[in-house]
């Protein structure tokens, strides 16, 4: 596969973003050939508002189990900013799965990471997430449970637009309002540190993030099947799930003056089945929706969303996350 022109990835052994190898082992220092020190800095391209809350990462079979297994806790991450927009599915690996996602993350095996790099990864394009996070071919299976973390999260910063924090200004990128001139704990700096440090996102890093992309005033509509991701135990690696295919969807019944709206069910952004079509605008509807999702061995279903629209004013609407349905 020829990936495309090089400027467009979030380069991370670039002269403006350089992050060294290991000098001694993986436990040791990751410094930079930069003194600049600057605020969280904006790339300048983001995601649009609609594809921001259901972003679909997919860990590709050749980073074998392990990155899998560490990819939900990068997630979480951004995920849980309060206020905050993001929102993901992690597409479990399967054939049937391996096309229609967002960020795909996977083994450079064509040598586009440099030789003294780790992983590279895309900005956001055409109102999409970066698409594509390459990890270093030559050190898969060397990196720590923390140094795989702190990988996953910082490349997926750079899908969502951000720059490297103490570099960013130097390169093009816009300063995010309300953040610091400078701020040692981002883990969108370009170095690391394992020494003793717990890998997480900083408070202005999710200042950053979340003006970046904020909630519209409709985006919390329906408030029911809604979730961030990892937030239901049940199923923690899919997003969020509901253990029943009967649904009582409820939405804030005071934000949009309509007598009657209309609900509909989607899978895979198909439209499966008109749930109501002017359900009384009293704020909850049960449903059966469990008929209408081909449900695998009538056990779950990925990816499924409920739309509301006013009747009032067709204009208006919300549309949940993806989640999981799934019967114990």
């Amino acid at each position: 596969m020829i990936l495309p022109f090089l400027g467009t990835y979030r380069l991370e052994c670039s002269p403006f973003a350089l992050l060294f190898l290991p000098k001694s082992n993986q436990t040791g220092r990751r410094s930079v050939d930069s003194t600049f020190t600057v605020a969280q800095t904006q790339q300048g391209n983001i995601i649009l508002s609609r594809k921001v809350e259901n972003i679909r990462v997919f860990v590709d079979a050749s980073l074998g189990s392990a990155w899998g297994d560490v990819m939900p806790q990068a997630l979480k991450m951004w995920a849980n900013v309060p206020d905050c927009k993001v929102n993901f599915t992690q597409v479990e690996y399967s054939p049937a799965y391996a096309t229609g996602n967002d960020i795909v993350v996977s083994k450079d095996v064509n040598g586009t990471v440099p030789w003294n790099a780790m992983a590279l990864a895309e900005f956001p394009k055409f109102g999409s997430a970066g698409p594509t996070i390459l990890v270093s071919a030559g050190y898969v299976n060397t990196f720590s449970y923390n140094l795989k973390l702190w990988i996953l999260a910082h490349e997926l910063g750079h899908c969502m637009g951000l720059m490297h924090t103490n570099e960013g200004i130097s390169t093009g990128g816009t300063i995010l309002p309300g953040t610091p001139s400078s701020d040692p704990a981002s883990i969108m700096n370009s170095s690391y540190e394992t020494q003793g440090g717990v890998i997480a996102l900083s408070a202005n890093d999710k200042v950053g993030i979340k003006y970046m992309y904020p909630y519209l005033p409709l985006d919390k509509w329906i408030t029911y099947p809604e979730g961030k991701y990892g937030s239901d135990p049940i199923y923690p690696n899919s997003g969020y799930s509901i253990n029943t295919t009967a649904i009582n969807i409820q939405w804030n019944k005071n934000l949009v003056n309509t007598p009657t709206v209309r609900l509909e069910l989607y899978k895979n952004d198909v439209l499966k089945q008109v749930i109501a079509t002017a359900a009384p605008n009293t704020g909850s509807y049960f449903a059966e929706v469990g008929p209408y999702l081909d449900m695998v061995g009538t056990e779950y279903a990925f990816f499924v969303q409920i739309k509301i629209i006013s009747n009032q004013d067709p204009s208006y609407s919300d549309m949940t996350s993806k989640f999981l349905v799934y019967v114990p």
